[in-house]
């Protein structure tokens, strides 16, 4: 049923499908949804993307903004589907691309390649629990894209409550990492 679900939600034909995960538990780990336009936008340019995008009920709402600027590239299943469901979901696109959360998780445990975004500065402690190094995906080819260093207050941590770090995370970086996992 799940699977059923996944075929009759997600057509795209031979278009590359992304998934996007653009919430998280925390705001201090969500990339801006500008910088998920402006990739979108720049990928458009170059390939035939549909982009899926995946969560929970609040991301509902961004989804739609996503969709209302980018038109029919975009399927908003947030707030739409079950655990079970996205998962069926994340089996049909080639890659997952977003944030620090339990469907970039999922999104490695169903076997697709994984671009995390993360708040957690590249110098940071590695024994801190938003450590990509500690808690990052497994068992699937990944780039981690992180601030290359905290921006204060911030020391070894973002501690705001508020994306902050995370915006050091640049819309080039992704793009890169992305085209590095998709050769």
């Amino acid at each position: 049923e799940d699977t059923a679900f996944a075929d009759a939600a997600v057509k795209t034909g031979n278009r590359l499908t992304i998934a996007y995960g653009i919430g998280a538990n925390s705001e201090k780990r969500v990339w801006p949804l500008r910088n998920f336009l402006e990739l979108t936008r720049r990928l458009q340019k170059e390939l035939e993307v549909s982009i899926v995008v995946l969560g929970g009920q609040k991301e509902h709402a961004p989804g739609n903004a996503l969709a209302g600027e980018l038109g029919d590239a975009v399927i908003n299943l947030a707030g739409k589907t079950s655990l079970r469901q996205a998962a069926a979901v994340l089996k049909k696109c080639w890659i997952y691309v977003g944030n620090d959360s339990g469907l970039m998780h999922m999104a490695a445990a169903v076997g697709i390649s994984v671009v995390e975004i993360s708040c957690h500065p590249a110098d940071g402690s590695t024994g801190h629990y938003n450590a990509p190094s500690r808690f990052g995906p497994w068992g699937v080819t990944k780039r981690i894209l992180q601030p290359v260093s905290a921006i204060a207050p911030c020391v070894d941590a973002c501690v705001a409550e508020q994306a902050h770090c995370i915006e050091k995370v640049s819309v080039d970086a992704v793009q890169k990492a992305l085209k590095d996992l998709l050769r």
